[in-house]
């Protein structure tokens, strides 16, 4: 009974949770600068995302690049996040968003925004997991605000943020297969691995 008891459990709580991984190699030509991995984990009404990524680009100087968001939504709407990323160690943009019934406070670097307009419903790391149909804006809170989405070819969209602009690419599933990463300093793509 105790066994019975137990798989009852261990099933219940298998299918009540769901993880979905996309795992990309960081490329620049033929050379892989690094990896990252974007999560999505559904459970009941709540829906978590992490993004993490490594990469290592040697243009004259050598430029580490670290990435971390996590964000959870409850019903569909963002309720908290946090984000950072470093440049060869070192802080460039460290932020904290906090929301309640449609108003947001973000804490981006030290500095706190009021953010009020509605529920901040699709964000960053939906890109990877939907083609952006009919989406005019994305939420970013590490520019504590809304990015404009632009569809530039079938299956492809550009998001511009004041660091520079990213294209996205999906497959006929709305799978996110490449993302080309324009900025001052090098253009590098993110490709699936299948």
């Amino acid at each position: 009974m105790r066994i019975i008891c137990f798989l009852s459990i261990l099933l219940s709580s298998l299918t009540s949770s769901i993880a979905q991984n996309i795992r990309y190699d960081v490329v620049k030509g033929s050379r892989n600068l690094g990896s990252m991995e974007v999560v999505k984990k559904v459970t009941d009404n709540t829906t978590n995302y992490k993004v993490e990524s490594n990469v290592e680009i040697k243009v004259l100087l050598t430029f580490k690049i670290y990435y971390f968001l996590e964000e959870f939504f409850e019903n569909r709407s963002l309720k908290k996040g946090n984000a950072h990323n470093t440049l060869n160690d070192k802080m460039q943009k460290q932020s904290v968003v906090l929301g309640d019934n449609e108003r947001y406070v973000i804490n981006l670097n030290g500095e706190v925004h009021k953010f009020n307009e509605g529920n901040i419903t699709y964000s960053i790391p939906h890109l990877y997991y939907e083609e952006p149909v009919g989406k005019e804006k994305v939420f970013s809170q590490q520019f504590a605000g809304y990015l404009p989405i632009l569809k530039v070819a079938e299956h492809t969209y550009e998001v511009e943020s004041p660091d520079g602009a990213n294209v996205y690419k999906y497959d006929a599933n709305g799978r996110c297969v490449e993302v080309k990463v324009s900025r001052t300093f090098a253009t590098f793509y993110f490709l699936i691995k299948d």
